[in-house]
């Protein structure tokens, strides 16, 4: 049942809905660990120790990137974000509270950071290509008939970002 004629298209899809905050949230931490990485490079430490999990368990380091992070979003002059007076319930919040500073950094600089067109092609981009990857290991599909689709925006399924092959 060989059918030489047969190609199949792998569309190169994202979803601005379904990948968008995905993507803003890597870009976020991107800038926080890459705030470690330069002060480690500073202090003539290694850079590729900065991670984000053990960055966000040291909530002072953590709180001393933000600062260098939204600085560097926002400029040397740009005032810090300061906490809300009150929580989310009513209650007062202590501005000199750690962990309330932490909140107004990550939120201020959450803000500022969007998904760009670039990340959402580069990630259409590593999709189609992964699949295409998958479909042409350890099969016999020749490579000549599979072709990567240019990108295209597609509305999430059930918030999912559905990609439909197509065969012709």
């Amino acid at each position: 049942t060989d059918r030489p004629g047969l190609e199949l298209d792998v569309p190169a899809v994202y979803s601005p809905a379904a990948d968008g905050p995905v993507l803003a949230e890597a870009a976020f931490r991107r800038r926080v660990v890459d705030a470690k990485r330069r002060e480690l490079a500073a202090r003539k430490g290694d850079p590729d120790g900065a991670a984000w999990d053990t960055l966000v368990a040291d909530r002072e380091d953590y709180l001393r990137q933000l600062r260098a992070a939204w600085r560097r979003e926002a400029g040397d002059d740009a005032p810090l974000p300061a906490p809300p007076a009150t929580g989310a319930g009513g209650e007062p919040v202590d501005a000199r509270d750690p962990e309330a500073r932490i909140a107004a950094l990550e939120g201020a600089l959450r803000a500022r950071v969007v998904a760009t067109e670039a990340d959402f092609l580069e990630l259409a981009r590593a999709r189609a290509e992964a699949v295409q990857a998958r479909l042409l290991t350890g099969t016999a599909i020749a490579p000549e008939r599979v072709f990567l689709v240019s990108p295209a925006a597609v509305e999430p399924r059930d918030g999912n970002v559905v990609m439909e092959l197509a065969l012709h």
